[in-house]
This record gives C-alpha cells, structure tokens and sequence, in this order.
C-alpha cells in the first residue's frame, strides 16, 4: 500500500465500483460508462475527497477549500446536498437510507472508500512507488500503462485552487520520476524512438532536468544520430552555464566526448570518443574538432584529453582512403581552423580513443 493512501475493497452486494478520474479533467465512469456529476462545485467535493487520498476530510476543511476561505452563511447545508447528490451518482445500486459505501461519513467530516486500482491517481502513485522488485520487462509495461493513465493536467479545472496546488505539483514530480525510469529501461528494451520520440518535450518543459537530457542524447545515439545527441548535451551544458552558473552533473558526459557505448550494470554511462569513423562527414568531423577545441581550452589539466590535431589527422587518413571521402582541401581547411597546443598525444589513439565510466 502507498504510504498515506487508505485502500478500501467494495461492500458485499454492492455494485462495480465507480472509476474516477484526476489526471486531466475530472471524471467518473460505472461500468465503463461515464456518468454525470453535476456542476462545477459538486464535482469539486469528489476531487477535494481525491485529493485527500481516502483519509477523513473534515466539514470545515471542504467548505474552507471549496468557497475559498469565504463561505456564505449555508455553506454547510450546501455541502451536504452536493455529497448526497454524489451518492445517488456514484453509487446507484444502493437501497434508500443505506448507509453509504464509497463516499463515507466518519467522523468530522467525509472519506472517499475506493480500491486505489478506481481512482487514477492512486493507481499511478501505486505503481511509481512499488517498492517489490520485478522483471525489468514486466516494469517496463508497467510504467508505460501508468503514464497512459494521464489526460491533461491533474485535477483539471480545479488545478489552480489552493488546496488543488500542492497535490498537483506532486503528481507532476511523480509523473517525471516515472518517465525517466520508463526511458532507462525502454532504451535498453529496443525502445529508443519511443524515448527519442517522447523526451524533447520534457526536456523543453524541464531544462534543468540533466536525466532528461542524458536519456534522450543516448536514444539519439542508439538511433544512429550522434549530432542530435551531442546537440541535445549542449544544449543541457549551455542553459546550465548560462542561466545558473554550473556544470552537469558528472552522470552527464561533457557534449565533447561525442558518444555513447552502453550502459553498465551499476547504472552508469559509458562513453567512447569516436573522432575518426569513416562514417562522418568533413564537415561534422570539423564540428566535432572545434567542440574538443573549445572544451580542451577550459578543462581541468586532469581530464582525459584528445588532442585534436591528432584526432583530425586519424580521421582525414581514414576518409581519405575510402572512395566517398571527402577532398583533402577540405580537410586542410578544417586542420586550419582547428589548430591549437595539445598535450602530449597518447600513440594508441586511434578509431576508439578511450573509454571512461562517468
């Protein structure tokens, strides 16, 4: 069970519980059957109860959230109207003066009895949050079903009301802890265009989010897009620079080291400098010396290094050999621009400089 949801299984002979719905605009259905819950405040009432996650709201708490702080002199009596009206929606197989089995009275005030798997949100916090260890697979499809379970934003048109706030800011930060687990595990699943596919928006949304960025510039990468990854890096590097003064954190590789190899066992990434496949174009080979350049100039004396002049030459020996290389004036001018001191030039670099685990 979620810690802080109360779980509640429906009362013998009682009909198929309703299934309720926060995560886009409020919404109930019966037996796949949506069902109308009347006007704006009566709907409020059952999204309140949501919100307070099966736990006891008392009567003075819901008038206070749903008038705002400023009830008129019947707001009690309101209030009770609006719950019974929900009963006889929300549980219509109920007999006449039965006592109520979904939406309870219990003393001071009212509770919402659903099994989590009936209200969407409780079920995606369910499943963000299961603590038992299972098949990565099985997770996987998990993940994705709960992130299916999103419509628009959490509690509709209420997400603006003061006690909507803090419930809806939550279930925002659960929804991005639940999409980077989905992108680990789908990228190392053959699912990298979903990922590839999915992540630009969160990132746009979320532009310190370094997993985010880390995420997308490896489906890039397993993709066959190297520049979108290391634009996709950049683009992290240069918001982080520019708008708070800091560098990514060590689990992202600096835009200069070019590429991705795979992912270890513990979770880290290991990255490969690639300068030299024959696959790149003189004009992304000049790009990708000019990163090192500017990298190089500032780096730490301790980092690793490629040296350019070195890397470049690799590279324009082995495109010039193949038949679709480009000219070697191309490659001239590119060394011409390229230029700089290097370190001293490790013999074995090659087509696969180093590798490193950040």
């Amino acid at each position: 069970m979620v810690m802080g949801v109360r779980d509640a299984t429906p009362a013998e002979g009682a009909g198929p519980p309703p299934r309720v719905s926060v995560l886009g605009s409020v919404s109930c259905e019966i037996d796949s059957e949506p069902v109308d819950l009347g006007p704006r405040r009566q709907r409020a009432v059952l999204a309140r109860l949501v919100a307070g996650q099966g736990r006891v709201v008392s009567t003075d708490r819901l008038i206070d959230d749903l008038w705002n702080g400023e009830p008129p002199p019947k707001a009690l009596a309101g209030l009770q109207v609006q719950v019974s009206n929900l009963r006889r929606v929300i549980e219509p197989w109920r007999p006449p003066r039965a006592p109520a089995t979904v939406l309870v009275s219990e003393q001071p005030g009212y509770a919402l009895r659903l099994p989590r798997a009936a209200v969407d949100a409780w079920a995606f916090e369910s499943v963000v949050a299961a603590a038992e260890p299972v098949e990565p697979v099985r997770r996987l499809d998990d993940l994705d079903a709960a992130l299916r379970l999103w419509r628009g934003e959490p509690y509709g048109v209420f997400s603006g009301e003061t006690w909507a706030q803090p419930e809806v800011a939550r279930l925002q930060d659960l929804r991005r802890s639940a999409v980077e687990q989905w992108a680990a595990l789908a990228v190392d699943h053959g699912q990298a265009p979903q990922v590839a596919q999915m992540l630009p928006a969160e990132c746009e949304d979320q532009p310190t989010r370094e997993e985010f960025f880390r995420l997308l510039a490896l489906a890039q990468y397993r993709l066959g897009r190297q520049a979108d990854a290391l634009g996709t890096l950049r683009r992290l590097r240069s918001f982080l620079a520019d708008e708070l003064g800091v560098d990514p954190a060590p689990a992202i590789p600096s835009p200069v080291r070019a590429a991705f190899s795979t992912r270890s066992q513990s979770d880290t990434l290991t990255y490969r400098v690639t300068i030299g496949n024959t696959a790149l174009s003189s004009s992304a080979m000049c790009s990708a010396s000019n990163s090192w350049v500017r990298a190089n100039a500032s780096a730490s004396s301790a980092e690793t290094r490629l040296s350019p002049s070195l890397a470049l030459a690799n590279a324009s020996t082995r495109l010039r050999r193949s038949p679709s290389s480009p000219s070697s004036s191309a490659w001239s001018s590119c060394s011409s621009r390229t230029s700089m001191a290097a370190p001293a030039e490790d013999s074995r670099i090659g087509h696969t400089t180093s590798s490193s685990t950040v």
